[in-house]
């Protein structure tokens, strides 16, 4: 499967973020792209433990080609092609499926 990100640094979560966004653009076959995950390790010391859980379960990515053409059909506003945003990592992986 693909890598996740624990980044110790907002900093760090862009940096992440840019180089996965000029990876080439994968489909379902390969491998997943590296994940940015929006949790980080100071988290514990400031979140309560739900907020913690739902931070390591959410990631920031960037649309792909897929992800804009999925979006066309079951949202309100369009998204665009490089377009940041959080999504569920599990649902991420069952969008992927199919």
């Amino acid at each position: 499967g693909g890598s996740f990100v624990v980044c110790t640094s907002t900093k760090g979560a862009a940096q992440a973020l840019g180089e996965s966004a000029l990876s080439p653009s994968t489909s379902a076959l390969d491998e997943p792209r590296t994940r940015v995950m929006l949790a980080i390790d100071e988290d514990k010391e400031w979140l309560s433990d739900m907020d913690c859980f739902i931070r390591r379960n959410v990631e920031v990515f960037c649309a792909t080609e897929e992800d804009v053409a999925a979006a066309q059909s079951d949202r309100k506003y369009p998204i665009s092609l490089g377009q940041v945003g959080i999504r569920c990592i599990h649902c991420a992986v069952n969008e992927k499926d199919g």
